[in-house]
């Protein structure tokens, strides 16, 4: 297992997603999956039309923890997510209000 499918798996942990949402973004290809890692909201924007979604509250949780579990449990390095007026957020949130 390479280092950013392992972090990959350590983002979907720290999400707490069940079942049906993992096996439904599991087998994605790398390629995808540090797309994923650079911007977590892809999750999102890539299953909010299908029967198992990953909503943007969980990876609000993620991304926005308490601080004292970001210091013992850092996002992965290639997570591009700065602020909570970042770009990547905001748009999943335009996404949700205009359906």
């Amino acid at each position: 297992m390479n280092k950013e499918e392992k972090e990959f798996l350590q983002l979907l942990s720290r999400m707490n997603v069940n079942n049906d949402q993992v096996n439904s973004v599991i087998d994605l290809k790398e390629k995808v999956q540090k797309e994923i890692l650079k911007n977590p909201y892809i999750l999102y924007e890539s299953t909010r039309l299908d029967a198992v979604q990953v909503p943007v509250s969980i990876i609000d949780k993620a991304i926005f923890a308490d601080s004292k579990i970001l210091e013992n449990f850092p996002l992965p390095e290639l997570t591009q997510i700065s602020t909570s007026l970042d770009k990547n957020r905001i748009r999943p949130y335009g996404i949700q209000l205009m359906e």
